[in-house]
């Protein structure tokens, strides 16, 4: 198997450290910025359900504003996100370039992706299924403060 790798990937097989460093910086890119874009991808299609029309919080000015700031960063490519961010990458990581100087425009890119899945997410919760929750956390709250 290993005449076979250097035959094939001489290049690869010559530097095999090299090789798991760059699997190592890979990983902890996508868990960074994995963990990061999910947290910023819930919150931001949470405040999108609420503040929509049909929301609990109905303000159109902050749903518009972030609706569309979200759409554009959905459709800017990630070659000329990584570009046109790389004076605030440099500014918040103090670089832009290396596994550090990634993280930025990765969140920028997948924040979009991942608000999108939230936002259907939320919107499929009916609302009997909301009313369900109420019932639930009414019927908890009693009994919890009955034994207070």
């Amino acid at each position: 198997m290993q005449e076979f790798l250097t035959s094939v990937l001489p290049n690869v097989m010559s530097k095999p450290n090299d090789l798991y460093i760059s699997f190592s910086q890979t990983i902890y890119m996508m868990f960074i910025s994995g963990l990061i874009s999910f947290a910023l991808g819930i919150v931001f299609g949470v405040i999108l359900i609420v503040t929509s029309e049909a929301g609990i919080l109905k303000n159109r000015l902050i749903y518009t504003l972030l609706d569309n700031l979200v759409n554009i960063f959905r459709s800017i490519p990630f070659v000329i996100l990584l570009a046109a961010l790389i004076p605030f990458t440099r500014i918040i990581m103090g670089s832009a370039i290396g596994t550090k100087g990634a993280l930025v425009p990765l969140v920028f890119g997948t924040v979009p992706f991942l608000q999108g899945r939230s936002k259907v997410l939320w919107q499929r919760l009916t609302r009997d299924l909301l009313k369900l929750l109420k019932a639930w956390v009414h019927l908890l709250w009693r009994l919890f403060s009955g034994f207070i």
